[in-house]
């Protein structure tokens, strides 16, 4: 029987110290509005349709981790969660290209959201690569100030990398192999 008890009182402070240590933390969400603000290389069209794309999405954070003062940063590994909605799917922290616990990452001056990174790439070079669905794009960032707007949340610009059209690799080696015939006939 005092076996029994004390197998009770255990599970009891078990549950007791997973409720208080949950009820400390204070997960705060900030919305996003996001629109594409640069695009390097890619079709004049393609160019065009990217700059006219707008997203939303939102990042979550324990705003306990946060002193108060001074500046500070909170990443995937202390519990920074990202969901971003653009370029035709959803993104989130897990989609960083580098996902080592130490990115993405919010930045914070004097408990307030600063700044934001998140970096998505098809790349097979870096540690983490991500299928981007919408055609001509093999990158994208934010890697920008959190600008406050109207509704409450914030506005940051997406920072977008084509990657070369077929038809494009196809006369840049033509243009290769011209300067090369040119080249030796010399």
């Amino acid at each position: 029987m005092m076996c029994r008890l004390f197998s009770f009182s255990s599970a009891l402070i078990l549950v007791a110290t997973l409720f208080s240590s949950a009820a400390s933390a204070q997960l705060t969400t900030e919305q996003l509005s996001v629109t594409v603000g640069r695009v390097v290389g890619g079709s004049d069209s393609l160019q065009a349709t990217l700059l006219s794309m707008t997203g939303s999405g939102s990042f979550t954070y324990d705003a306990s981790l946060l002193g108060g003062s001074g500046f500070e940063s909170i990443n995937a590994s202390r519990g920074l969660m990202v969901e971003l909605d653009i370029l035709g799917q959803t993104f989130t922290e897990a989609s960083d290209q580098d996902l080592t616990g130490d990115f993405p990452v919010a930045s914070f001056e004097d408990s307030q959201p600063l700044f934001l990174s998140l970096r998505v790439s098809e790349s097979s070079f870096v540690n983490n690569p991500t299928a981007i669905a919408q055609a001509g794009i093999g990158y994208f960032e934010f890697d920008s100030p959190l600008m406050p707007n109207q509704s409450g949340g914030f506005d940051i610009a997406l920072n977008v990398i084509a990657v070369p059209e077929p038809s494009n690799l196809v006369h840049l080696l033509w243009i290769g192999v011209v300067v090369f015939g040119v080249r030796r006939k010399r």
